[in-house]
């Protein structure tokens, strides 16, 4: 047996503390004094160490760190690797402050290419009389389309009024992610008359991303819908941002340069009576729920806003997502209850267009699936309710005939789309995170890739 003298022992142990702290180099992050917000909101990077940033949100700061192997990328604000990024503070050009937009002028914002109203509550009818109107239902869904809700999307968008086989089936538009999502089942709903509209890559909220980040990700979006998932590019006209949450002037911005003509991101407080669409000429005529909407004008480019729900007796909460109300203490007869209430809220005042923005969740719970179900029913019974698209409600706006709403709600015979294939490709191909290779899995109907499909403004192979 070896013995060890105190000193050797000593020179032992200091030796494997170096050889300690250069194996976790990478993962001591030194603590620094209270980081201090400015005025502005978005992330910030740490002043001492590359890893950790700040999210400030009107003064406060949230600390955040990288994970292992990237570092915060101060240039393009987000986590790089750490060979590639450029660490800060980098001293940020200040914003020079933009010109007041003025409000609404309804002489000279004119249709099709205008429209506008004092507190956004009017609609393009020229009525004393709301009833005199049509109420168009839109049913939009955030997410991937896979496994998990195809088949609850495809039952509910069969349905069709007084279940009659010669009318044509409900619509909806899907706002896709890419992260999970199944584009041979996203080019079965398109091939029935469902509009297809862009999320982002990721899903993850960009907010305070730049405009770098957000052309990465909406314009890879688009092109993997187009390629993988046969949806023709210029079918492809409406944006919303991942959680509702806008990101001011620099979403906006790329939007407009990747071909959009529409965007449905900006959600509302409660107001007196719903919101209509409008197109974004002139200052926007509510408040918005989440500050980060754009401050300047657009001229001709159309926002569908997401008004809030809720019932006057407070009961489930409000919320923009009809998912983030709260039902669980509910049967599928009271969500059904609430369901009308809240819809009475639009079809008895002034008839804006009735948004009902789903996530995944609420097709999760089986009363909540029954009670929607049943409030389609309802709703298909009433006077002059009509389920759209997003894109066709706007098509309606700027003609809002009864003949261009019935072409719209009877086109469903002859949309000339192919058939999604029957037997998809089933892809494994490697996707790199942090520095290390996973397979990743999604099907469709053309060949598969080499590598998993992500953002990379630069490569247009995927």
């Amino acid at each position: 047996m070896r013995c060890f003298s105190a000193e050797m022992l000593v020179l032992f142990l200091l030796g494997l503390m170096v050889q300690m702290s250069m194996a976790q180099e990478e993962d001591v992050i030194p603590e620094i004094p209270e980081f201090r917000c400015g005025s502005e909101n978005g992330n910030f990077a740490d002043p001492l160490q590359c890893r950790r940033y700040y999210t400030c949100t009107n003064g406060k700061a949230t600390k955040r760190v990288c994970p292992s192997g990237l570092h915060w990328d101060d240039e393009k604000l987000y986590c790089e690797f750490k060979e590639k990024a450029k660490c800060g503070p980098i001293v940020r050009k200040k914003k020079t402050k933009e010109p007041k937009i003025p409000k609404c002028n309804r002489e000279t914002c004119q249709l099709p290419f205008c429209f506008c109203s004092r507190n956004g509550d009017t609609g393009p009818v020229d009525t004393d009389d709301s009833t005199n109107q049509p109420q168009v239902i839109v049913m939009t869904f955030d997410g991937a389309v896979n496994q998990n809700n195809f088949k609850q999307y495809d039952e509910i968008l069969k349905i069709t009024k007084n279940n009659d086989t010669n009318e044509c089936p409900i619509r909806g538009t899907f706002f896709v992610t890419h992260n999970y999502n199944n584009y041979q089942m996203v080019e079965h709903l398109y091939s029935k008359g469902q509009e297809i509209a862009v999320s982002s890559v990721t899903g993850k909220s960009l907010q305070f991303s730049n405009a770098t980040v957000w052309k990465d990700e909406i314009k890879s979006m688009k092109r993997f819908l187009t390629r993988y998932g046969n949806v023709p590019a210029e079918d492809i006209l409406g944006a919303r941002a991942p959680q509702l949450n806008p990101g001011d002037d620099d979403q906006f911005k790329v939007l407009i340069e990747e071909g959009f003509i529409w965007d449905s991101s900006v959600g509302t407080r409660e107001t007196d009576l719903p919101i209509w669409p409008y197109t974004l000429d002139y200052r926007i005529p509510h408040e918005c729920k989440i500050k980060s909407c754009p401050k300047q004008a657009y001229p001709g480019f159309w926002e569908i806003p997401a008004n809030l729900h809720y019932n006057e007796d407070r009961s489930g909460g409000a919320c923009s997502y009809m998912d983030q109300c709260i039902f669980s203490h509910l049967d599928d007869e009271d969500v059904f209850e609430w369901l009308k209430k809240d819809f009475m809220r639009f079809y008895e005042s002034n008839r804006a267009p009735y948004l009902m923005p789903f996530h995944t969740n609420w097709f999760t719970h089986p009363h909540q699936i029954r009670a929607l179900t049943k409030f389609i029913y309802w709703t298909l019974e009433q006077p002059q309710v009509y389920y759209l698209t997003a894109t066709e409600v706007l098509i309606w706006m700027t003609e809002p005939t009864e003949d261009v709403l019935k072409q719209l709600t009877t086109s469903c015979k002859d949309l000339d789309r192919p058939v999604a294939c029957k037997r998809s490709n089933s892809c494994a191909v490697p996707h790199e995170v942090d520095g290390e290779s996973e397979l990743r899995y999604f099907q469709t109907c053309n060949e598969c890739p080499k590598e998993y499909p992500w953002v990379s403004q630069n490569n247009e192979a995927n």
